[in-house]
């Protein structure tokens, strides 16, 4: 299966920040520090500029309360509404 990248980064930009507003949402150097990663990563990622890796994927879905197919369940939604 191949990921678009800016669609799975505004997946992870969503849930971070849904988690927000519940009251206990991350911030992006929250979310970067709990996955071990810098914080230009995650913008990276958020914005599509890097692909994501499966372990880091996992890690961030993890640190979010999800998983990873249900990531990609969003991010194959948010793909596919910019092609219609």
């Amino acid at each position: 299966m191949s990921v678009d990248p800016v669609a799975f980064g505004l997946v992870i930009q969503r849930y971070r920040l849904m988690d927000g507003w519940l009251g206990n949402g991350l911030s992006r150097p929250e979310l970067a520090r709990a996955c071990g990663v810098s914080v230009s990563t995650v913008k990276r990622w958020e914005t599509g500029e890097t692909a994501i890796s499966l372990a880091d994927a996992e890690r961030v879905a993890r640190v979010l309360g999800t998983t990873v197919q249900v990531m990609l369940e969003q991010s194959e939604l948010v793909s596919g509404a910019g092609h219609e």
